[in-house]
């Protein structure tokens, strides 16, 4: 697992169970407290795709998911500097969607984002003990649904 990655993770989850960490009063939120860095990633994608909207996977607690061009999933974490593109659908991109996604892509990277791979977003999450296992993708983005 990435260094940064597992420190995140470790700082968001310290009772070692995957529940919000907006339940935790003790949590200092220390990423892109006053949204600027979301707001100029929504900014940019807005310029590619006027038609930009808001996904529906997860509860807007941890992440929020956009839809790019009607097509890519783009799911932004708040917890830190993390994206994903498209995870967990398995259709084959066509050609014209891998060039949408590589532009999304460079928005999400011009913002310092780290876009996470597939392998990395499935890892598993030793940290987390208590309850449900828990992947990258669990703690970063979309809670499993209990």
């Amino acid at each position: 697992m990435i260094n940064e990655v597992e420190t995140t993770i470790i700082h968001f989850y310290p009772k070692r169970a995957l529940v919000s960490p907006l339940d935790d009063d003790h949590i200092r939120w220390n990423y892109d407290e006053d949204n600027s860095i979301l707001r100029g990633i929504v900014a940019d994608l807005k310029k590619l795709d006027p038609q930009l909207r808001n996904g529906t996977r997860g509860r807007y607690d941890i992440s929020e998911e956009l839809i790019v061009f009607g097509e890519i999933h783009l799911q932004l974490c708040y917890l830190g500097p993390y994206a994903a593109l498209n995870y967990g659908f398995v259709a084959e991109p066509t050609e014209d969607a891998r060039e949408r996604g590589r532009r999304v892509q460079k928005v999400v990277e011009k913002h310092g984002l780290k876009l996470l791979a597939e392998k990395e977003l499935r890892e598993q999450v030793a940290w987390i003990q208590h309850g449900s296992s828990a992947t990258v993708w669990n703690c970063l983005f979309v809670h499993p649904e209990n």
